[in-house]
């Protein structure tokens, strides 16, 4: 991606004004242009990801600051310890976003799935109004460890699972599933609730950056889920959705099983 930048050669033959890249045929100039829409893309996904977490921080430093107002130091504590693992969490997820974005391989080890999303589920409490996760139940049961990025498979689970919070919110009894399954193929993720579900023929845009189905009746800009295919894809898995109207939706994904020691059993 670098070298759409270096002009070397090509700037002594490209008229004044224009960008190599630019006048050295048309293959070059949809490359060129394929490259800044992605970087684009990846920018709003980027940006989506990050702003609901720096907000809560914020507002919970503030809490905290008004718990030390009052002498309330065992509330500040709490909220402070809260910030700063919240802080330490969007720090890594940022390093692993820029090893994504600029390298073909990014670091990856052995992740306990199962609690890749118990973190997700408390970053997402975090971000809620009332610091509470907003639906009567969460289930995620026991799962495989798999081969990734502890960093950016949490965030799947943030994307995956925060979805299935805010379109099950309006449910009679609203609940939210996290299971996987492991097969000769790797690991299967399923993330499955009971909200208000969409029509299957819409399954397969809704991966495409700022598509919404739903329009304004929920809240979102729509880059979540692409940011989820981007980080599935390139840790070699595949993502899916399943739905019908008034029936709930359940978002598959699938990676890579740890490696596994002599004796047949996870490191």
């Amino acid at each position: 991606m670098s070298d759409a930048w270096v002009l070397s050669d090509e700037a002594q033959r490209c008229p004044a004004g224009r960008l190599p890249r630019y006048c050295t045929g048309s293959a070059h100039t949809a490359d060129l242009h394929a490259t800044v829409q992605r970087l684009r893309s990846f920018n709003r996904s980027v940006s989506h990801d990050l702003r609901g977490p720096l907000g809560a921080m914020g507002g919970a430093a503030r809490l905290a600051i008004d718990a030390i107002s009052r002498s309330d130091t065992s509330r500040a504590l709490r909220l402070l310890t809260a910030t700063a693992r919240q802080a330490d969490m969007l720090a890594g997820l940022v390093n692993d976003l820029l090893a994504m974005a600029e390298a073909d391989e990014f670091s990856e080890a052995d992740v306990p799935l199962d609690l890749a999303a118990h973190e997700a589920l408390a970053q997402l409490a975090m971000s809620a109004p009332d610091g509470r996760a907003p639906v009567a139940c969460v289930r995620i049961g026991p799962m495989p460890v798999a081969l990734a990025s502890a960093g950016l498979i949490r965030q799947v689970f943030v994307n995956l699972i925060g979805n299935a919070l805010k379109f099950s919110s309006r449910a009679a009894d609203p609940c939210v599933e996290v299971d996987a399954t492991a097969g000769d193929d790797g690991i299967h993720v399923v993330v499955k609730d009971n909200g208000v579900g969409f029509d299957a023929s819409a399954a397969a845009t809704l991966f495409q950056p700022f598509h919404r189905l739903h329009g304004n009746d929920f809240p979102g800009s729509g880059v979540g889920l692409s940011l989820v295919k981007r980080i599935v894809e390139r840790h070699g898995g595949r993502v899916w959705a399943q739905s019908l109207p008034g029936q709930g939706a359940s978002f598959h994904f699938t990676i890579r099983a740890a490696r596994q020691s002599p004796e047949g059993d996870n490191e």
